[in-house]
């Protein structure tokens, strides 16, 4: 999971750089405020469901990634800083820490406000060994990136039984129709006889079919995204 879509100044962490570097969670969201999707992980499903619809794109190598869809507005959304009553996807929480595709590498941005705080904790100790802060963190970002691993091998099952197809979803304006036709979904008949009883037992198991019913109901929550947008046009 290792796009740096709100990455300013990325760099990778490293223990003589970063020695002194202290860090600070933070509340705000703010650095989100141009993004109207963001990538989520199939564990992630349900808890979107409720107030993001959860949609697939298309990625540059033919593959697919699942994403919140946030707003139907280009490059903002009307979730304010805080993101209060709505659910924050594992992508944002990260921030400003992240997982390269290589393991080993930690990316963070080093123009984030967490970093360099007066009253922040110390990511490495004087010897430059990670402190219990790295370290928690680390054990997140790989637990993100274990669930990332596992979303890509469901989109590929997906994309391999021709389950995705371009949502026919079409919402009502400011008097005009907006069609979420960039977006795939999964065709919920075609998913009702596209597998066999072994692969009815497998997608079970690794939760495959939990998540996709988690998707089916999630786009029911564009209602929610139009109650957000009723809000700030008041």
């Amino acid at each position: 999971m290792a796009e740096l879509l709100f990455y300013e100044k990325p760099a990778p962490l490293d223990k003589e750089k970063h020695r002194g570097l202290t860090y600070k969670k933070s509340d705000s969201y703010a650095f989100a405020s141009k993004v109207n999707t963001v990538p989520v992980s199939g564990p992630e499903f349900f808890s979107c469901s409720r107030s993001h619809p959860v949609m697939f794109v298309e990625t540059a190598s033919g593959g697919f990634l699942p994403v919140a869809l946030l707003s139907l507005t280009s490059q903002s959304h009307q979730l304010g800083d805080r993101w209060e009553g709505a659910y924050i996807p594992s992508f944002v929480k990260r921030y400003p820490f992240a997982l390269a595709e290589n393991k080993g590498v930690v990316m963070i941005d080093e123009s984030a406000p967490h970093f360099n705080a007066a009253d922040g904790e110390r990511l490495f100790d004087d010897t430059g060994e990670p402190t219990q802060v790295l370290l928690d963190t680390l054990q997140y970002l790989d637990t993100l990136d274990q669930a990332h691993r596992m979303t890509l091998d469901y989109t590929q099952a997906l994309k391999v039984k021709g389950l995705l197809s371009r949502s026919q979803v079409v919402v009502e304006l400011a008097n005009k129709e907006v069609k979420l036709d960039s977006f795939f979904v999964v065709n919920e008949k075609a998913f009702h006889e596209a597998l066999t009883d072994e692969e009815i037992v497998d997608w079970f198991y690794k939760g495959w079919t939990a998540w996709t019913y988690a998707h089916i109901h999630s786009i029911g929550s564009v209602n929610e995204i139009l109650k957000r947008m009723a809000k700030t046009m008041r």
